[in-house]
């Protein structure tokens, strides 16, 4: 839509023909002129669409990179915690395995004075039973 023309000399005159007084007619004119002045065109609202549109790509645009950004940010600071909890696992792991060399040796230390007793248990036992066969 283009935007029409006021022609305010002919609105003047018409006023004025129905008997408004001609300082009258020219004010309630120039107040009309003005307020038709004021109307938004199609092109007006096209250009304006236009104007938003770009604007709206721009910040798409903006906020994609600081989307990318953050999430590379995000990958480097996952790979890096991932990293650290490896290093800890395996020196958790070590420390286990540390833990369970120090407990078969103790358990095996056990079992050597407990074979020992029972050693010398046995041994016992059977030179009382020699000795109870021997002297009867």
């Amino acid at each position: 839509m283009n935007r029409s023309t006021f022609d305010t000399l002919t609105a003047a005159r018409e006023l004025q023909a129905a008997g408004m007084q001609d300082d009258q007619a020219e004010a309630v004119v120039t107040a009309i002129g003005h307020a038709h002045s004021d109307q938004v065109t199609a092109g007006d609202l096209a250009g304006t669409a236009a104007d938003f549109r770009a604007d709206l790509a721009g910040t798409a645009a903006g906020l994609r990179a600081d989307l990318a950004a953050t999430a590379a940010v995000l990958r480097t600071d996952l790979a890096a915690t991932a990293a650290d909890l490896r290093t800890d696992l395996a020196d958790m792991a070590a420390d286990f395995r540390a833990d369970l060399a120090g407990l078969e040796t103790r358990i095996a230390r056990a079992m050597l004075v407990q074979s020992g007793v029972t050693i010398a248990a046995t041994v016992g036992l059977l030179s009382m039973v020699i000795t109870l066969a021997g002297g009867a």
